[in-house]
């Protein structure tokens, strides 16, 4: 049986990574990592940070919501608002299809020790 390193989930679903994992995985607060099942365990690997259009989807939110504030106090701008919540859907349907392809080719990249993609 393989040794290992015992640790604790909080009672918020955390966990910390000893430090001595992180040190030899190099893994840094605000890095990213990718958690995938495996045979009786999960297998977590530090993966490469997600495509900016995820943080630009963010950002798109955050003014999208600022002009819908604006617009819901003058409402006789209904066909601003309408082109605002189009181009607001269709940013985030182009940063959800960034994210999905940056998670296929982690998964890609990332298979399990038995070369078993995770389930």
């Amino acid at each position: 049986m393989a040794e290992g390193i015992l640790g604790k989930v909080s009672s918020r679903g955390q966990i910390t990574i000893p430090k001595s994992l992180r040190e030899l995985l190099q893994i840094r607060g605000g890095d990213h990592i990718l958690w995938q099942t495996v045979a009786g365990g999960v297998l977590i690997t530090k993966a490469s940070a997600p495509p900016k259009p995820l943080h630009k989807l963010e950002e798109a939110t955050s003014e999208t919501r600022k002009k819908l504030r604006v617009f819901a106090q003058r409402m006789d701008h209904s066909k601003d608002m309408l082109t605002t919540l189009r181009e607001a859907r269709e940013e985030a349907r182009r940063a959800i299809e960034a994210n999905q392809v940056w998670v296929n080719q982690v998964m890609a990249g990332s298979t399990g020790t038995r070369g078993q993609q995770p389930q």
